[in-house]
């Protein structure tokens, strides 16, 4: 990304078509993601996803899930743009960040850090910058790490954990959780999913500020997933938290069609990447796993041989 700085001599008209792109980028959860990633192609999913992402970031979203399956962007844009993003905005807030094992948190908190690190960043928001670490001439810099850094001259954090890690130190004004079952394993214990779910709520909600955002990504594992209990809970309890859930299928299933879902019944989420033909063999190898991660409709082994949703009604 060439910034104005970088090139005086360009044409007006040029000149002013990237200061358009900045500014849509710095309002724009999806136009930030392309501003800073100029590679990307978004799909039209993409699109109702960092819709949900811009509300989070103003305020207007407080509890927010995102059931989508596995590597189709959930990730790089609630995950590593999201921060970032939030960061620029509010320089003097905390974010935390969860991943299933400690070692994806440390990847997912590099690659924050390097989308700050970027000259195209540092075009929409000057004023976050992260220190190279260490001290100089006795006085301490902003801490920079692979499981915390401190944005200069602000009050801002980023902290990573990994699930069933013990969450120390400030509060959090936005909370990330990707992906808090690490797999079918600890999915069909439940000793596991209660080990997780007893740590989303004894270590990590407790560490939310008054009026904090808490946004929940992640594939479908079990019923009985914490965030299967999350949205049971908010059904059977008007005192219980209140999810906004964002369920976008790979096959498009009329029963559970999500209102700004643009797809007929049995179209691919995105077709250009996982086509329809891929996602049926994905389905042929194993019905259970696919209707869970793939299509965000987890249920107990052995309850039923196929969803209620294959048969036709009286």
């Amino acid at each position: 990304m060439t910034s104005l700085q970088e090139s005086p001599h360009l044409r007006p008209h040029e000149a002013a078509a990237h200061l358009l792109k900045r500014r849509m980028a710095r309002q724009s959860m999806l136009e930030f993601t392309r501003f800073t990633f100029p590679k990307y192609r978004a799909n039209w999913h993409h699109v109702l996803l960092c819709r949900m992402l811009d509300r989070f970031i103003s305020g207007d979203l407080k509890r927010g899930m995102i059931v989508m399956p596995p590597r189709h962007g959930k990730s790089e844009h609630a995950s590593r743009r999201l921060p970032a993003k939030l960061l620029g905005h509010y320089p003097d807030l905390n974010v935390i960040s969860t991943s299933h094992t400690d070692d994806l948190a440390g990847d997912m908190n590099r690659d924050v850090q390097r989308i700050i690190d970027s000259l195209s960043y540092r075009e929409l928001f000057p004023e976050t910058r992260l220190s190279d670490g260490g001290r100089k001439n006795g006085s301490a810099k902003a801490l920079r790490n692979s499981n915390v850094f401190e944005i200069v001259n602000h009050a801002g954090c980023y902290r990573g954990y990994g699930t069933g890690q013990a969450v120390v130190g400030r509060g959090y004004h936005f909370g990330i959780i990707d992906d808090i079952i690490k797999g079918r394993e600890a999915a069909d214990s439940p000793v596991q999913r209660e080990s997780a779910f007893k740590w989303y709520n004894g270590d990590f909600k407790t560490r939310a500020e008054p009026d904090a955002g808490i946004l929940f990504i992640g594939t479908r594992w079990h019923p009985d997933d914490p965030q299967g209990r999350l949205l049971d809970l908010a059904k059977t309890d008007p005192l219980a938290d209140q999810w906004e859930l964002l369920h976008l299928p790979a096959v498009c299933e009329l029963d559970s069609k999500h209102p700004e879902d643009p797809r007929k019944e049995g179209e691919a989420l995105w077709e250009s990447r996982y086509p329809l033909e891929a996602l049926e063999k994905i389905k042929a190898g194993d019905p259970y796993e696919w209707h869970s991660q793939y299509q965000g409709k987890p249920y107990t082994p052995g309850s039923m041989e196929w969803p209620a949703s294959y048969f036709d009604g009286p």
